[in-house]
């Protein structure tokens, strides 16, 4: 399934060469990793560290806002389907994502995993 994703005409075009590193990419993550929960209760809530230095990010999740939303409207079973973007997306744009776990396979709080160099985050990023 997600070769025939990332082979997609809408997924090249939405992120095939795009720079995820982007000032304004990491300024928008940031801003929204410090809004309120209150402000907008089914978005994403994470914890967003970047080393601009590496081309690195690490965002540690505690809440998803598709997540949310398929629970909501009954359709939790696709979910799984859904997280799977998040790695044919960055492969677009030339990154590695490691990810061990998901809100969606059912873990409560926040997801974590080791990624290279002893940091610590539900995901990382780094530029291939």
């Amino acid at each position: 399934m997600t070769d025939l994703l990332a082979a997609s005409d809408i997924m090249k075009k939405l992120y095939e060469g795009k720079d995820f590193f982007s000032e304004k990419n990491i300024s928008s993550r940031a801003t929204m990793a410090k809004e309120p929960a209150e402000l907008y209760p089914e978005n994403w809530k994470y914890d967003f560290h970047v080393d601009m230095d590496k081309r690195e990010c690490f965002m540690n999740y505690h809440s998803c806002a598709i997540c949310n939303m398929c629970k909501r409207e009954g359709c939790f079973d696709l979910l799984k389907y859904m997280c799977k973007i998040d790695f044919v997306s960055q492969d677009l744009m030339g990154n590695t994502l490691i990810r061990t776990k998901t809100l969606a396979e059912g873990y409560d709080g926040a997801i974590q995993c080791t990624v290279p160099a002893g940091r610590c985050g539900s995901v990382a990023l780094s530029r291939r």
